[in-house]
């Protein structure tokens, strides 16, 4: 399993402002074991192209791109990527 540096971001970020930051802390430490994945040149340039043909944000371009670029899949319940190559889309359970 691979983990962009910037899903750590994005998790610490949300959990943050509705958790507080401890918890916010040991929801990134979860990540840890993981093989974090810093931002390359070649991520970035990547994430960028991606960004532009599937219109994606910024963030979401470079988490597309880091999985892209190990030749990983993808799995995500997050709709901005429901119907791109190479992802495993699960739909939230709103129950």
């Amino acid at each position: 399993m691979i983990v962009p540096t910037s899903v750590q971001y994005e998790l610490y970020k949300w959990v943050s402002r509705t958790q507080g930051t401890q918890l916010a802390l040991e929801s990134v430490a979860i990540t840890e074991p993981a093989k974090v994945i810093p931002l390359s040149t070649s991520i970035a340039l990547s994430a960028a192209d991606f960004s532009a043909k599937y219109k994606l944000s910024f963030a979401d371009a470079i988490i597309y791109a880091t999985a892209n670029f190990h030749q990983a899949k993808l799995i995500t319940s997050d709709d901005h990527f429901k119907d791109l190559p190479d992802v495993s889309y699960f739909a939230k359970n709103m129950h």
